[in-house]
């Protein structure tokens, strides 16, 4: 089971329709459909009932639905939390006073702006 799998099956039990959802995720609905049926063939369930005109969420897809929400929640704050120290280390540290400043208030600014930032 990987996260896009998962995405695939929120975004049909969100849009009704596997033409709709893989338009919502930018691909072919045959890619959907493939990745749907071989993450409903992993866990051994039916997560959708397909008819020509319908698609519904059997129970067991809506038993799976809130851990996936979570689960995929949880990956895009992990994702957030490991980017936040590369957007932190990237910031800088500007400093400029008319007339100049004594020489307490610009030190720290002085050294911070001379440390190396991480990368």
């Amino acid at each position: 089971m990987d996260l896009q799998q998962i995405r695939y099956v929120l975004a049909v039990a969100e849009h009704r329709s596997f033409t709709r959802a893989a338009r919502a995720c930018f691909v072919v609905q045959s890619a959907l459909s493939h990745q749907i049926a071989a993450l409903e063939k992993e866990l051994g369930v039916r997560l959708f009932a397909r008819s020509s005109r319908r698609v519904e969420l059997t129970a067991s897809g809506e038993a799976f639905l809130p851990a996936a929400r979570q689960a995929v929640e949880a990956a895009e704050r992990a994702a957030a939390e490991a980017a936040s120290p590369a957007e932190r280390s990237a910031e800088r540290c500007a400093s400029g006073s008319s007339p100049p400043s004594p020489p307490s208030i610009c030190r720290p600014c002085s050294a911070a702006s001379t440390r190396p930032i991480a990368r």
